[in-house]
Formats: structure tokens, C-alpha cells, sequence
């Protein structure tokens, strides 16, 4: 897996496209990393009754990064430009489920 560019920065991470129709996102801090981690992992764990959900590919602890398809546009900055509330976690997963 090669990375090409950078096509989005975040508030925690940093996501890069691969030559093979994935992405990579870098996180800077382990807090971050792992609550996102966390929580593909439980929609993953889900993903049979769950319609439309996340495939993370792979991770790495080491390097703080999740490997995920390609999806073409950027789900935080369009939450961040419709809303300044403050999301919860089930407000994340039920965003997470529909895409």
C-alpha cells in the first residue's frame, strides 16, 4: 500500500489516499486513535445487523492508524459545518451506521 496524498485533515487525524481505493488515517494522539478505533469496532462487531457500515480494514497500535475504503467526502466537516453541538457517542455510532 502506497499513500498518494493527503485528502483531508481533522480536528485529531490526518487521512491519506492509497493507490489501492483505501484510506489511511493518522492520528497524532493515542487518546483519539483509540476511542475511534473503539468505536469501528463496535459497529464492525455489528455489521450483519447493521445496514451500510464502516469496514475498518486493519489498524495499527503502533502507528496509531486505521485503514478504511474510500469514501468521498469528509463526514466531519460536514457535521462540524451543521452543527456546533456537541455529539455523543450514540449520536457518532447512529451517524457511523448510516453511512
Amino acid at each position: 500500500m502506497v499513500h498518494t496524498s493527503i485528502i483531508g485533515t481533522g480536528t485529531t487525524s490526518t487521512v491519506v489516499i492509497n493507490t489501492n481505493n483505501t484510506v489511511t488515517k493518522m492520528f497524532s494522539k493515542k487518546k483519539d486513535y483509540l476511542k475511534e478505533k473503539n468505536i469501528l469496532n463496535h459497529v464492525n462487531a455489528h455489521s450483519n445487523r447493521l445496514y451500510r457500515t464502516v469496514n475498518m480494514l486493519s489498524f495499527d497500535d503502533n502507528l496509531k492508524t486505521i485503514n478504511l475504503p474510500l469514501i468521498p467526502y469528509n463526514l466531519e466537516e460536514i457535521i462540524i459545518n451543521e452543527t456546533i453541538k456537541q455529539l455523543t457517542d450514540h449520536k457518532i455510532y447512529e451517524i457511523i451506521i448510516d453511512i
